[in-house]
């Protein structure tokens, strides 16, 4: 997914979750804090998937920067922004 403007992050956290089930339960309880746009992106390790959740993607820095200070308003720890190309 492509934003209208030159600039796309996500807001994602930094732990990599080794069950579904784990990643989809933290998705749930971001969705229940009222973030819009959470998904959940899979990765593949040695065979292995892993799965992290994201917010976005998210339109500008600044917007960016505001998700990513409530979530640490929130007590959500591990969490960073990522520029997407």
């Amino acid at each position: 997914t492509r934003c209208l403007s030159d600039w796309s992050s996500d807001v994602c956290s930094s732990d990599l979750f080794t069950t579904e089930e784990n990643a989809l339960s933290h998705l749930g309880k971001l969705q229940g804090e009222g973030f819009r746009d959470v998904r959940l992106h899979i990765e593949s390790k040695k065979g292995k998937a892993l799965y992290r959740v994201r917010i976005g993607p998210l339109p500008s820095e600044n917007v960016a920067k505001q998700v990513l200070a409530q979530l640490k308003q929130n007590n959500h720890q591990n969490i960073k922004i990522v520029r997407n190309n």
